[in-house]
């Protein structure tokens, strides 16, 4: 039902560390997400879109309030506190995961 979405949201935010918006209008569920994980102390970021572009006005909203802007997966990993390149990692390697078949050491 669709009065759920938020109490379900409200979950998500609270069951993550970190949240990424790469795209919401200015009316999306996502910024209901992206306001209960900044009262829950959770990272926020979004990736910035053009101001003409309906699906960017919520991202660019939420960083004109405080989001951090990123613009790769890179820049997540940073915002996380893990940085890839220090250590020869891929962005995918850098939150945990397996490195992919064939890779080197």
């Amino acid at each position: 039902a669709l009065w759920t979405y938020p109490q379900r949201n409200r979950i998500v935010a609270g069951l993550s560390k970190a949240l990424l918006v790469i795209e919401a209008g200015e009316k999306s569920g996502c910024l209901i997400t992206a306001n209960c994980a900044k009262k829950f102390g959770r990272k926020v970021f979004a990736v910035p879109g053009p101001i003409t572009g309906s699906l960017s006005k919520g991202t660019n909203l939420l960083i004109k309030n405080g989001a951090e802007m990123v613009l790769s997966a890179e820049d997540v990993l940073r915002g996380m506190g893990a940085a890839p390149e220090d250590e020869g990692l891929s962005p995918r390697e850098g939150m945990g995961a397996a490195p992919a078949t064939g890779a080197a050491p």
